[in-house]
């Protein structure tokens, strides 16, 4: 390995750390005060670094809460699939749920920010293009656009607010029964849709 691929990858490692640790300090301020009421310069402080520094990973607190949450997104998609039944429904929610569960220190910071308002829009795409490929694999009409971009967002919006809930009230519900409670009100109601169900 040459001298400049060494130097070059330990600048990397650093780069990272810092970043690392940058995210850190700014969860733990989260959990403290009030995203409005944190500075650059406090979150600069709490990772032990520069307020020059800082601005040379992220332009603002808006920028750092999108990395956290672009983090937890790679990290998550592995746990969604098109529900295929509602079998496969359930399994996937129980997932997601273990996913926040494992996360929630994480997830309930960025719900004191407003990075998280926008967390349903990709997920919404994401099932959507699901939809559209498994509509020109098999050549069956799924998406009625306007009808289906209706359900979906409920299907979406329903299950985020109602995970958001149990985030915020400490997971107060065990996990099973929040997988039965958003069962019973967002998934049911919306699987025995016709276009869902034919």
């Amino acid at each position: 390995m040459s001298n400049s691929t060494s130097t070059s990858s330990r600048f990397d490692r650093k780069k990272e750390e810092t970043r690392e640790k940058v995210k850190r300090a700014y969860v733990d301020l989260l959990h403290q005060k009030s995203y409005e009421d944190i500075t650059v310069r406090e979150i600069a402080a709490e990772a032990g670094i520069g307020y020059k520094t800082y601005y040379r990973h992220y332009a603002d607190k808006s920028a750092l809460s999108q990395a956290i949450l672009n983090d937890l997104w790679l990290e998550f998609i592995p746990h969604i699939e098109a529900p295929a039944s509602r079998d496969a429904v359930g399994k996937t929610l129980r997932r997601i749920l273990i996913f926040v569960s494992e996360h929630a220190r994480t997830i309930r910071a960025l719900t004191r920010t407003p990075a998280l308002n926008d967390v349903p829009q990709p997920i919404l795409q994401y099932g959507l293009a699901d939809a559209l490929k498994i509509e020109e694999q098999t050549g069956d009409p799924v998406l009625d656009q306007k009808r289906n971009e209706l359900i979906a967002m409920q299907f979406v919006y329903g299950q985020f607010n109602m995970v958001r809930w149990w985030l915020e009230n400490d997971m107060v519900l065990p996990l099973d029964d929040m997988v039965a409670l958003i069962s019973h009100m967002v998934i049911e109601p919306i699987w025995t849709l016709p276009s869902v169900n034919e």
